[in-house]
């Protein structure tokens, strides 16, 4: 019987494997039982901002908190496409053994870009369902990259798409780290409530633009961007010439795949067939537009889905903290504090995590009351936009939202729809009982 080379790693430990035909794997094996799932960066150095993702995905995974096991080939081998000999033969059987999935990340061809979407064989459910977990606005069919050899790859099969070939780029590594993330948490593999996931649109039909001439691409519309049948997408020409063709959507949709640089012929652009009637269960593009409150993230301290509410009056954000315990006061430097906060989703579930702090501040609420607060800097997404925010720890146990996000979190492009809130309201949150 062949044995997955995750289950070669002793629990609660993390380790580098020799593979067959010269593959390097790691894996980072959990303390407890649970699924196993392969990351596997399926162009290795083409792609270097899916290598950049899993690499920092691996190294922040405590295998002390996992269940299961994650094994990371973080460059190559190619996957087993057609049915041709295939020199891994062995290796994929192994990947593949009592493996719950196997996500491939690739971008798209040379010369292409993609936005971050997920794809699958959509007449597989098991399939399908990886691909959801995934947690990305779209699924689709997959249309640059060839069909899997299924006889070796027998374990669900997703592809996780983003990027461009030989391209770093800091916002596609966050996106990836974070699908890859939901992907963990919706599989059981890291703490949390495996009900509270984010919802996926499936596209079944993917339409490719012809280019009507040859010549440099210069696109009109931001890759992702929603965009009306008959709308101009791009333009196709030679530089400096008067008769440059407009490139225009034959279908209503969002504009998947684009053409980088000079195309002789073939498609220019993908875009995945939407009806423009539909609502997207999330935007492929930033929003400008929030809600009076709004679900946000705050990825460097582990935080998804957290119910926060947005208050153009307050200046600093505010953070909820249950305890706060005083780790380290270095004689330079930053003071260490051991923080125990909302881990988010729809249950009072909270996590302990060390934070930074940068100082100490002095707050006054909207009844004049002054009270003195730890403030830390961490990462906040919300609308689909990311920045870098000040946050001040506070108890905020009887307040309705666990987060208040303030005015200097937002940009200058934010606009507040007051009659918008979180789908199905919110519920006061209970104090704990002694």
């Amino acid at each position: 019987m062949i044995r997955n080379p995750a289950q070669l790693v002793a629990p609660g430990t993390r380790a580098r494997l020799e593979l067959e035909g010269g593959v390097t794997a790691d894996v980072v094996r959990g303390a407890t039982p649970g699924p196993i799932v392969w990351l596997w960066v399926a162009r290795g150095a083409e792609d270097p901002s899916l290598q950049q993702a899993v690499g920092e995905l691996r190294d922040a995974l405590d295998p002390a908190a996992l269940r299961g096991s994650v094994g990371l080939l973080v460059d190559g081998p190619s996957p087993p496409l057609g049915r041709e000999a295939y020199p891994f033969t062995r290796v994929a059987s192994q990947l593949q053994s009592d493996a719950a999935g196997v996500v491939l990340l690739s971008g798209p061809p040379r010369g292409h870009r993609a936005v971050p979407h997920a794809a699958a064989d959509l007449d597989l459910p098991r399939d399908r369902r990886l691909a959801h977990a995934l947690g990305l606005p779209i699924v689709a069919p997959t249309f640059f990259q060839a069909a899997l050899h299924r006889m070796l790859l027998a374990a669900p099969v997703a592809w996780l798409l983003a990027g461009e070939s030989e391209r770093l780029e800091r916002v596609v590594v966050d996106v990836t780290r974070t699908a890859l993330g939901t992907l963990l948490h919706v599989l059981g593999l890291v703490p949390g409530d495996r009900r509270v996931q984010p919802r996926s649109t499936t596209v079944r039909t993917l339409v490719a633009v012809p280019a009507p001439t040859g010549g440099l691409v210069e696109s009109t519309v931001e890759l992702g961007t929603r965009v009306r049948r008959g709308e101009a997408i791009a333009l196709v020409g030679e530089p400096g010439t008067f008769g440059r063709a407009s490139l225009r959507a034959p279908v209503s949709g969002i504009v998947l795949y684009e053409h980088a640089g000079r195309v002789r012929g073939g498609a220019a652009a993908v875009i995945a067939r939407v009806p423009p009637s539909a609502v997207l269960a999330a935007q492929t593009a930033p929003s400008d537009e929030l809600g009076w409150c709004e679900l946000v993230d705050l990825p460097d301290l582990g935080v998804v889905a957290l119910p926060a509410k947005i208050d153009t009056g307050a200046r600093t954000s505010a953070l909820h903290v249950r305890a706060c315990r005083l780790l380290e006061r270095p004689a330079r430097g930053k003071a260490l504090y051991e923080i125990e906060i909302p881990a988010g989703g729809d249950r009072a579930r909270m996590a302990r995590v060390v934070v930074e702090v940068n100082e100490h501040t002095v707050v006054r609420d909207s009844g004049g009351h002054a009270e003195r607060r730890p403030v830390i800097e961490t990462r906040l997404r919300v609308g689909g936009r990311e920045r870098r925010v000040r946050v001040s720890l506070t108890d905020r146990g009887d307040m309705r939202f666990p987060m208040l996000v303030g005015r200097t979190a937002l940009d200058a492009r934010t606009r507040i729809d007051p009659t918008r809130g979180l789908p199905g309201g919110t519920r006061r949150r209970r104090p704990p009982t002694k």
